[in-house]
């Protein structure tokens, strides 16, 4: 969902987006914060060259 000024009619300028996540989300902050684990942008060069990080189980929660 955006929200916004419409500047055209295929042109909306948002002043706020808001998206949904599923219920594994965690921002990388958060997630580096609890965990220590490093957000590693899947497009970024660094993604090829770290292991992945592996996935939380049910228990660290």
């Amino acid at each position: 969902m955006a929200q916004g000024v419409l500047l055209e009619p295929n042109v909306l300028q948002a002043s706020e987006v808001l998206a949904k996540h599923d219920e594994e989300y965690m921002p990388p902050e958060l997630a580096e914060a609890m965990k220590g684990i490093k957000h590693v942008n899947p497009n970024s060069d660094d993604a090829y060259t770290q292991p992945p990080a592996p996935k939380p189980s049910a228990g660290d929660y």
